[in-house]
């Protein structure tokens, strides 16, 4: 981020609107922000504790060079501010907007070379400010009511080459519904007209004060932020009040002398003139009010009455005027009464609040009389708190982790009160991007219903709220089925004996499971476009194994349905997974992957979502947690068990000292949480009903718990753990029953692994044992040597290698990976591992594989992004990268053929394209680590 945009976080994210308004309300109060001067002093205060490479002195002379703006651009004196020294609000965004924003054949794009700098600062405030100030300066009221408020959310750049290639055909492959929706927009139409003394706002709001996404600074008890409930009614009792201005209609809040109020019974026998100068007292009466009003958290209690008559009395007169069958969602339509709202109607809601935003900054950047400074500072104000509460819906903060992303995920809704919108949540999150012609391709994930009565139900709605049954809108969509993640729960039996690890949620989605087979079977025409099936949410303390039987149900659920009349050809459900996104060790990250292409059987055409710990710098990950991990010692102990065999595995050589290392620290936590729990008089029993079953080379006699046996037992973690809730595995017929999912068919390849009473007595411990299960619980700070590290990056590039050789695709996610993970450059994006072909400085070394990639949005809402943004993303941080002399390392020729390949793959990945699953061919990945073949 440079200067300018440093400036402008400054602005609105670390002024508080308190000091704003208590500067208003207090003539004693000499503040040193306001919207037109932002002293030396303050703006260094403010700046010196976030820009942390810079000095006070280098402050100095940012402010001396930016306080000179008006003069440098030679502004005149009508327009926006009239500060003779000093930072000054608006001339900064006027100033920005003219640098960076562009209109070309009446659209509003960035400059494409600002591009990255453009992101980093929308992240941070919203879009909307700056492209209603770049047509406030640009285009009078009459022409903008003309052309509409209607532009994309996430609006697009000027590099026309770029452009020709994403108007080309795209997929989506990676959508989750309800996280893709404007959330901030739909929330604060929501906070601006449904204003109640309790409600699911102020308890939401509550919540959100607890948990606070961003950390703001406590400059004194003027500048002290209020309650986020207290700031919302402060922003829409300053809305309500401009917007009265606006539209000319007088409204009442506060105390009125005589001469002060507007007396319907005397209006219509007075002149225009005297008209005019009685509104303007009382207008200047109702701006001292809400000043007051405001900046008293009983007034505004007691107020409320009044706010909401008021906006109940614009939202009715706007009903009016339009004959409507409904209220409109927002009362800042009635400006906007006969004139085009927007370009689609999938932003006409959020017009309203666009017009009002274009209509202050435009007189604002006029001069206009009626926005004197007191309005100026309520406008300014009331900027302020609306980046406030979007700040805790928008992912904008610079934590790291999926559990950061997850609070703001969980918020999608809760502000969102109006019922219509609620509802229309689905359309919102799809609309704009079904708009693009060139859109062939929309997977949406959505969670299961527990029926198929409700499953199908639920699928006819969506397809109504986003289609309306439009054919070709329909015939670009379809759904993936996610299942949630969740953490286990601790619930015991009998002191030792538990339940198998995650009982409540296997049992939860095999009933999830069963509807969605009665829904393909009963209701095959709404199941039709359901394409794929998915798991979601955190993946810490939720490991692909708890899934794989009811994913291999699903995936085998195919055949012929002859109902008399038709036959119908069920098709088959493909498999994604979400995985390798989040992890407590890179290595931990890399197993997850590893099991859920073994665990859940994938093959070519199937596809991992995120995947990042299959691609990202393994050194900078480690030193980024300064060389040390904390994990549960259950984990660790199944990491350091799993790269020591993934080293043998992959015939990875030179690390003989690793697999000493590991094999002593196996020792270490194997006995210290299994060893000493183990009973023996169970192996026995074990051995008497097993080993007559086994090949003579399998048969154990010694008490034999080495960390081949455990690495054995961790093979078959794919089986329901039922099957051997007694220590050992429990039916002979059942092993060589194909059709039976709840064993792994395919992984171990050899199955007689499972009745090895070591191996199952092990699997048995690791699910009913609760001294063990409690025991690994255990968190621990593990220090990560460098041969650690260096066997971690050897065993990512052969996992490469295999997944590239298997055709299993990765779904890429830019700006949601750039977020939560600990890379903060889009350069540094694995997709750029994933697939380099033509970019020779991702792969020096001329050996890395090529995977199949796409790009996507993941949850496009939380990052206020969309698909054609993340695609020039990464395009543009391509052409960022320079050499040794500062030269562009590759031309745009290599650059936008790499991409044009991408989006191809995008296309080919998709699910919706892809036909009957071959058959699953598996290689050495199942390699016993002597190389006899399971």
């Amino acid at each position: 981020m440079i200067n300018l945009e440093r400036i402008l976080v400054l602005l609105f994210k670390d002024v508080s609107a308190s000091t704003i308004l208590s500067r208003l309300s207090d003539p004693n109060y000499i503040s040193a922000v306001d919207y037109n001067f932002i002293s030396k002093e303050m703006f260094v205060k403010l700046a010196f504790s976030k820009a942390i490479h810079y000095s006070e002195t280098e402050l100095e002379n940012m402010y001396d060079g930016y306080s000179r703006i008006r003069e440098i651009n030679g502004m005149s004196d009508q327009s926006c501010s009239c500060a003779e020294k000093g930072l000054s609000v608006f001339d900064i965004v006027f100033h920005y907007v003219n640098k960076n924003l562009i209109l070309y054949n009446n659209e509003i794009l960035c400059k494409y070379r600002n591009l990255l700098e453009w992101r980093e600062l929308t992240m941070s405030i919203s879009e909307d400010l700056f492209t209603c100030a770049y047509w406030a300066r640009t285009l009078s009221e009459s022409k903008m009511k003309m052309i509409g408020f209607g532009w994309p959310f996430v609006i697009g750049h000027n590099n026309h080459d770029l452009n020709q290639i994403l108007h080309r055909d795209l997929a989506e492959n990676h959508f989750h519904l309800y996280g893709s929706a404007p959330i901030f927009h739909l929330a604060w139409i929501s906070l601006m007209n449904h204003i109640e003394k309790d409600s699911i706002f102020t308890r939401s709001l509550k919540e959100f004060n607890k948990n606070q996404r961003k950390n703001h600074f406590d400059y004194g008890e003027y500048q002290r932020e209020k309650p986020l409930v207290v700031q919302y009614r402060q922003a829409a009792y300053i809305r309500v009040l401009l917007f009265s201005g606006i539209i000319g209609i007088p409204i009442n809040l506060g105390m009125y002398d005589d001469q002060e109020k507007m007396d319907s019974s005397h209006l219509s026998q007075i002149s225009s003139e005297e008209y005019e100068r009685l509104l303007l007292i009382h207008w200047q009466r109702t701006v001292k009010n809400t000043i007051e009003i405001i900046n008293n958290e009983i007034s505004i209690e007691e107020n409320l009455p009044k706010l909401i008559a008021i906006i109940d009395s614009f939202r009715n007169e706007n009903y009016f005027l339009r004959k409507e069958c409904d209220l409109p969602r927002d009362y800042a339509l009635l400006a906007l009464n006969g004139t085009h709202l927007a370009d689609d109607e999938e932003t006409s809601d959020i017009a309203g609040e666009r017009y009002f935003l274009y209509t202050m900054l435009n007189r604002i950047w006029r001069g206009d009389s009626m926005i004197d400074q007191n309005t100026r500072e309520l406008f300014y104000a009331y900027l302020i708190i609306r980046e406030r509460i979007r700040e805790e819906l928008i992912q904008v903060n610079n934590k790291v982790g999926f559990q950061n992303f997850k609070v703001y995920e969980s918020r999608k809704k809760k502000l969102i009160l109006d019922p219509v919108l609620n509802k229309q949540m689905a359309r919102y999150a799809v609309s704009q991007s079904l708009l693009y012609p060139n859109m062939q391709s929309l997977e949406v994930r959505v969670a299961p219903g527990d029926t198929w009565l409700e499953n199908r139900d639920y699928f006819t709605e969506l397809d109504r709220i986003i289609t309306k049954n439009d054919p070709t809108k329909k015939e670009k969509l379809f759904y993936c089925i996610h299942f949630i993640k969740k953490p286990d729960k601790k619930e015991s039996q009998d002191g030792q004996h538990t339940l198998c690890r995650h009982f409540y949620l296997r049992r939860c989605i095999r009933g999830q499971a069963k509807a969605i087979i009665e829904l393909r079977e009963k209701a095959p025409e709404c199941a039709a476009r359901i394409l794929a099936i998915d798991a979601a949410n955190s993946e810490i303390g939720c490991r692909p194994e708890v899934f794989a039987p009811v994913f291999r149900q699903l995936r085998n659920h195919v055949g012929i349905l002859d109902d008399g009349l038709f036959i119908r050809k069920l098709p088959q459900l493909r498999v994604t997974y979400h995985v390798g996104e989040d992890f407590l060790d890179l290595a931990d990250g890399l197993r997850a992957i590893d099991e859920t292409i073994n665990f859940l059987s994938m093959d070519c055409g199937d596809r991992l979502g995120h995947a990042i710990a299959l691609g990202i710098d393994v050194e900078e990950w480690y030193a980024s947690k300064n060389n040390r991990i904390l994990i549960g010692i259950q984990d660790y102990l199944d990491n350091i068990v799993w790269m020591y065999h993934a080293l043998i595995r992959y015939k990875i050589s030179g690390f003989d000292n690793l697999k000493d290392y590991l094999h002593r620290k196996f020792d270490i936590f194997f006995h210290e949480i299994y060893h000493s729990n183990i009973e023996p008089d169970l192996l026995q029993r074990a051995r008497t009903i097993n080993n007559e079953n086994l090949p003579d080379d399998l048969k154990s006699q010694g008490f034999d718990y080495d960390i081949s046996m455990y690495y054995y037992s961790w093979m078959i973690r794919g089986d329901e753990p039922g099957l051997y809730e007694h220590g050992y595995f429990q039916n002979d017929q059942m092993i060589d029953e194909i059709k039976d999912n709840r064993i792994n068919q395919n992984f171990p390849k050899n199955k007689y692994i499972r009745k090895i009473p070591e191996v199952g007595l092990l699997y048995y411990y690791y699910h009913f044992d609760s001294k063990i299960r409690n025991k690994g619980n255990e968190q621990r700070e593990f220090y990560i040597k460098p041969d650690y590290i260096a066997g971690v990056k050897a065993i990512q590039k052969e996992m490469r290698k295999r997944i590239a050789r298997r055709g299993i695709a990765i779904e890429t996610n830019p700006s949601s990976n750039y977020l939560i993970g600990t890379f903060k450059q889009y350069t540094k994006h694995p997709i750029f591992t994933f697939y380099n072909k033509g970019l020779p400085g991702f792969n020096l070394e001329q050996d890395e594989p090529q995977l199949a990639v796409s790009i996507n949005t993941d949850d496009m809402g939380v990052f206020s992004t969309s698909l054609i943004n993340e695609y020039s993303l990464i395009a543009r941080a391509l052409e960022s990268i320079t050499d040794e002399k500062g030269e562009p390392l590759y031309t745009k020729k290599q650059i936008y053929t790499w991409l044009d390949e991408v989006r191809i793959m995008g296309l080919d990945m998709s699910f919706s394209r892809v036909g009957s699953a071959p058959i699953l061919k598996y290689d050495i990945d199942e390699m016993r680590i002597d190389e006899v073949e399971f």
